[in-house]
């Protein structure tokens, strides 16, 4: 289910900016269609961006708050797939501007908890991976929206209602598809505890490792120089962490000769098992 949920926030992301991108692609010319001077157009739109980057910090401490991410995600998806259409149909200047800060608005309110969500999603595929499909996608429909918008608006003669109206189609799209994973993981969080619940099963037992604390202790150095000759020098190289013997045949000897006297669990070679050590000739 997580590889699939992610390419479906990855589809969320790419239909949301085929709306929001094309829209902002046509915002300057739709206001100054409106009478709106080069000024106003600079003012109002600096004001959405203005919102859409400053208003995160008011978004997304209230989404690790209230934990509605869903909701806040639904929430700010709405906002923008309302107001961009109505653009289209703004018959005044003053409504106009207003629908533009809208849209960043909802920008701003659904990016914090959307990017939570995502974060969750991608706890097991990897996180990486994660969102570099994720802003893959989001590139898709950055380039898609635009080219819709212009292509209806060489077909219709630059009317801007057809061309904004079109885009209500996959805002439609955003709010079935988020509805859709809410119902299917309504609680987030979920996927990190199935992460977590399969790491723990997968983790070994006690009795599956091997017996290494007679391998990487001073007396293996002292069996191991017994069994090649009072010339021999203990030349150890790490292994895992742990400080193993080149030498192991000559050691392996010298534990299977020592093993009766002593017992043969603190001897067992590390690359045997205990048990298996245990019934050895």
């Amino acid at each position: 289910m997580r590889g699939p949920t992610t390419a479906w926030f990855g589809t969320v992301s790419l239909l949301a900016d085929f709306v929001y991108e094309g829209a902002r692609s046509i915002t300057g010319p739709l206001l100054a269609s409106l009478g709106a001077s080069a000024l106003v157009v600079g003012v109002v739109t600096g004001a959405g961006e203005a919102a859409a980057l400053g208003l995160r910090l008011v978004s997304g401490p209230l989404a690790d708050r209230t934990r509605r991410f869903w909701g806040l995600a639904i929430a700010g998806y709405a906002l923008t797939v309302v107001a961009v259409p109505l653009l289209g149909v703004a018959g005044v200047l003053w409504a106009a501007c207003v629908l533009v800060v809208a849209e960043r608005v909802g920008k701003a309110v659904c990016s914090p908890a959307k990017d939570t969500l995502l974060s969750h999603a991608t706890a097991a595929t990897g996180r990486g991976r994660g969102f570099a499909v994720h802003e893959a996608m989001d590139q898709i429909g950055a380039l898609l929206g635009p080219l819709l918008v212009a292509g209806v608006l060489a077909l219709t003669g630059n009317d801007y209602g057809p061309a904004l109206g079109v885009l209500a189609v996959p805002g439609i799209a955003v709010l079935l598809l988020l509805f859709r994973l809410r119902a299917r993981v309504p609680d987030p969080e979920a996927y990190e505890r199935e992460v977590q619940a399969a790491s723990t099963r997968s983790e070994p037992q006690a009795g599956d490792e091997r017996l290494t604390s007679w391998w990487g202790s001073p007396t293996s150095w002292g069996l191991q120089a017994f069994g090649d000759g009072a010339s021999a020098t203990p030349s150890v190289m790490p292994s895992r962490g742990r400080w193993q013997s080149r030498s192991i045949s000559n050691s392996a000897k010298v534990a299977r000769t020592l093993k009766s006297i002593v017992g043969a669990r603190v001897l067992c070679p590390p690359w045997q098992l205990p048990a298996s050590c245990g019934g050895a000739q």
